[in-house]
């Protein structure tokens, strides 16, 4: 009998790995964990797609390595942060969750961009380990949102080099924003208002 239940609960392990590791190479978003000294303790094999990087590759890089200049300084901050917060806070530490954006650079050197979700990592004992985050890669939705950003620029300088009074209104008919030509305009000079007194 001890045969058979250590046999069932091997036959149930095996598939609990294939379930894992079905589940592991079919995600497109990136899971991953750290330590508090910023090593990477695993990722998932979506890293590959996300990065052209290996998971061997990923998880031998550092911070630096793995993110723009500007990102890198970002993801250091994060990590003291964590650090501070659970590794020395006197109370019981809760689940809390951080969203953050940085900039990966990818095997190509190009860079792509990924929206993190933060959460503590907890090990053996429920002890605090370190991070753990997934990623998801959104560099599509924020190409499209410098897009936007360059074309309000650019249509607020358009508005605001023509010699015509110009006054951008909402749908429901709200100032949004007038030039400075369309103010000058409109702006009765304190000479004349005190001629009406």
């Amino acid at each position: 009998k001890e045969i058979a239940q250590r046999m069932k609960v091997e036959v149930e392990l095996k598939e609990n790995r294939e379930l894992y590791k079905l589940l592991s190479d079919k995600m497109t978003d990136v899971v991953w964990l750290m330590d508090f000294n910023g090593k990477s303790i695993f990722v998932s094999p979506s890293i590959t797609q996300f990065t052209g990087y290996s998971v061997n590759e990923y998880l031998c890089q550092s911070i630096d390595e793995r993110f723009t200049k500007e990102s890198a300084i970002i993801a250091k901050k994060i990590l003291e942060n964590e650090q501070n917060r659970f590794l020395f806070s006197k109370g019981i530490v809760k689940d809390s969750r951080l969203i953050q954006q940085l900039e990966y650079v990818c095997k190509d050197k190009k860079a792509k961009w990924g929206e993190l979700i933060i959460t503590p990592y907890f090990g053996k004992n429920n002890q605090i380990s370190g991070i753990h985050g997934v990623t998801r890669d959104i560099s599509e939705r924020k190409m499209a949102e410098i897009l936007l950003n360059d074309s309000f620029v650019l249509m607020e300088a358009t508005i605001e080099s023509t010699d015509n009074g110009v006054l951008v209104v909402n749908n429901e008919g709200e100032i949004i924003k007038p030039n400075n030509r369309f103010i000058e305009m409109w702006t009765i000079p304190i000479e004349l208002q005190n001629l009406g007194e």
